[in-house]
């Protein structure tokens, strides 16, 4: 399936989200109160934050690594169900302060290490998880697109780059018998997906699937483990 969304549309409400004033300072999910930086991609605009933090959550005592963590809920729940070692990364240095703040708000700062960084690049090449998973941004933007600001980093992937560089890159910090999960919905490119997958030697392998009503239209939420072809 093809990308169906309006870019345009989009861009014009991370506008909107990014002029809000003043920024809503909380937000409840999982039945908890959650701090919200501006800047940062709201957990609340969609349900993929709520709906993978309930499929993605690690075994007790394992090791978890979230990239594009936002404003954290989906690593600070692994850090407080799981109580899972966490690493938690963004590229947008807003979201890394979010994600600390809410650690601290939910007592699990000696469990969680929060970096600002593009993909993997701040990870020390000596780690490795159990699982890793990222929350793409499955806006199909042209390969030469230009982000406005940091919000748009997290609702458009020109090219598909990053989740190309997401599967190929991750593969170095699993652990033996780890597992590298991708988040996305069917308003995605699902054929790029897996013909990015397939270029590189790995397969998506669907693993859960979420329908959900959204404000104007109906959303499937869809993990996917990359899998060594």
């Amino acid at each position: 399936m093809s990308y169906t969304e309006d870019i345009a549309q989009v861009q014009a409400t991370m506008r909107w989200v990014s002029e809000v004033d003043p920024y809503p300072e909380e937000f409840v999910m999982h039945g908890l109160t959650w701090s919200s930086l501006p800047g940062v991609f709201p957990s609340t605009i969609t349900s993929g934050t709520e709906v993978f933090s309930h499929i993605v959550c690690p075994d007790p005592g394992e090791t978890f690594c979230e990239v594009g963590c936002g404003s954290g809920v989906i690593s600070v729940m692994a850090a407080m169900q799981g109580k899972a070692q966490v690493t938690a990364l963004d590229i947008n240095p807003a979201a890394i302060d979010n994600c600390r703040v809410n650690a601290e708000r939910h007592n699990v700062t000696h469990r969680m290490t929060c970096l600002v960084s593009d993909l993997f690049s701040e990870v020390p090449p000596s780690s490795s998880f159990d699982t890793i998973f990222w929350n793409v941004p499955w806006g199909l933007a042209e390969p030469s697109y230009q982000y406005v600001n940091d919000l748009e980093r997290a609702v458009f992937d020109p090219g598909y780059s990053l989740q190309r560089r997401y599967m190929t890159e991750g593969r170095a910090f699993l652990r033996d018998g780890g597992q590298q999960l991708l988040g996305t919905t069917d308003i995605g490119d699902i054929e790029l997906l897996n013909s990015i997958a397939a270029e590189a030697d790995l397969k998506l392998q669907e693993v859960a699937r979420v329908r959900r009503i959204e404000v104007n239209q109906l959303m499937t939420y869809i993990v996917y483990r990359v899998d060594e072809g």
